[in-house]
């Protein structure tokens, strides 16, 4: 009975190592990509001004977080970048960001390219 507790144990243990293991690859391989992708490890979306060529890569964001808006991505825009506020964002699909809805809502991807335009001019 001890001897197959303890091989039950070391089973116990190597299975947590393997998958412990594994967890670390994924969240190394998801850190490179933000990495290459943004420049830093956490998420970001890249604006770019609809018939425009310019656009801007916005980091330090957190598609899990509730906290992330459209609204909070225009208030970290330069002032000097894009048309005149308040903007409109939509992605590539049309679909509209709403400015308070949470980005997590849209299933936003890593990088993905979000367009603005001035809704003044809307």
């Amino acid at each position: 009975m001890p001897r197959t507790l303890a091989l039950c144990l070391l089973l116990v243990l190597v299975l947590a190592a393997c998958f412990g293991t594994a967890e670390a690859k994924k969240s190394k391989k998801a850190a490179g990509s933000r990495t290459e992708r943004c420049g830093t490890d956490t998420d970001c979306v890249t604006i770019h001004v609809k018939d425009s060529s310019s656009q801007l890569i916005i980091d330090d964001l957190d598609f899990s977080d509730t906290k992330d808006t459209a609204a909070k991505i225009e208030k970290r825009l330069p002032e000097w970048f894009g048309p005149k506020r308040p903007l409109v964002f939509t992605r590539k699909n049309g679909e509209e960001l709403e400015r308070d809805v949470p980005l997590k809502d849209y299933g936003l991807k890593l990088g993905e390219t979000v367009f603005i335009e001035s809704g003044e001019e809307l």
